[in-house]
C-alpha cells in the first residue's frame, strides 16, 4: 500500500508541475488582463495617459494611449513587440485620423474587455 500511494503521488506532483509549465502562469490564466501572463503597465485617464501590457518587458496585447484632455488618440495590440490587430489614430477633436491593419494578434480578442473595454 506505500507503494502504490507514493506512486499516486508521483503522478499527480507531476500533473501539477506540467501544468504549470503548459499553463504558464499559476493557476487561472483564464483570470489575467493581459495575455500569456503579461503584466498591466500604466493607468487610464484620469490618472494616466498610456495603459498597455508588456511581457518580460515588451509591449505584449492590447495599448491605448489618450490625449492630456482624457480623449483616445491610439488603440491597438503588440504581439511580442511588434504591432498587431487593427490600430487607430485619433485627431484630439476625436475624429479618425488614421487606420492600419497588420498581422493578426496571436492572443485572444477577450483581452479587450476589462480596463481596455471598449469606449
Amino acid at each position: 500500500m506505500r507503494r502504490r500511494r507514493g506512486r499516486v503521488q508521483w503522478i499527480v506532483g507531476a500533473v501539477l508541475v506540467v501544468g504549470g509549465v503548459i499553463g504558464g502562469c499559476g493557476d487561472d490564466p483564464c483570470d489575467k488582463t493581459c495575455p500569456d501572463c503579461g503584466t498591466l503597465v500604466g493607468s487610464a485617464p484620469p490618472a494616466g495617459t498610456d495603459l498597455h501590457c508588456e511581457k518580460d518587458g515588451i509591449n505584449h496585447g492590447p495599448s491605448r494611449t489618450w490625449y492630456g484632455d482624457g480623449t483616445l488618440r491610439r488603440q491597438g495590440g503588440y504581439d511580442s513587440g511588434q504591432k498587431c490587430g487593427e490600430w487607430t489614430d485619433w485627431l484630439p477633436n476625436g475624429q479618425v485620423a488614421a487606420n492600419d491593419e497588420f498581422e493578426s494578434c496571436h492572443w485572444s480578442q477577450r483581452y479587450w474587455s476589462g480596463p481596455f473595454g471598449e469606449e
